[in-house]
């Protein structure tokens, strides 16, 4: 289908679990491992045909932009030092960043995007916090005190 149509800009935002930085807190349960250890390589098979679709992209001049939390372990992964050459051979490939609080919402959370475009296309994205503001925790104990505030 891509291949057929030729979409210009392909937007792509891989599910992060099996990367996020929380599931550290499960390096002692087998069970757990065991979960995310399956979600994982299910997850390198999925990002490897990723990389036949960014080839594809690519061959005709199109562009990516891939996003995931900054600190995702996503962007350490092996399968994603191959997405970003094969971008890299038919496009200047670059990173940059977005804070949630800077586009609406109250927490600082922080995304990171991989791209092909050139700056000029994304310089309204690349937004990072410049407030005082305290931020609210995303989850956890004082979860519940905050969402009866906003």
């Amino acid at each position: 289908m891509i291949a057929k149509r030729k979409p210009s800009l392909v937007i792509m935002s891989p599910v992060c679990r099996a990367w996020c930085k929380a599931t550290d807190f499960a390096s002692k349960n087998q069970a757990q491992m065991i979960k995310l250890t399956q979600a994982r390589a299910t997850q390198t098979k999925l990002m490897t045909k990723m990389d036949d679709i960014l080839r594809i992209i690519t061959s005709y001049g199109g562009h990516v932009l891939i996003e995931n939390p900054t600190h995702s372990k996503f962007w350490k992964q092996t399968f994603f030092k191959r997405l970003e050459r094969t971008v890299a051979k038919a496009h200047v490939a670059r990173s940059f960043l977005l804070n949630r609080c800077r586009v609406g919402g109250i927490h600082f959370k922080q995304y990171k995007f991989f791209t092909s475009l050139p700056p000029s296309a994304t310089k309204h994205m690349e937004r990072l916090c410049d407030h005082d503001f305290k931020h609210p925790p995303c989850l956890g104990r004082d979860a519940k005190q905050w969402q009866l505030c906003y």
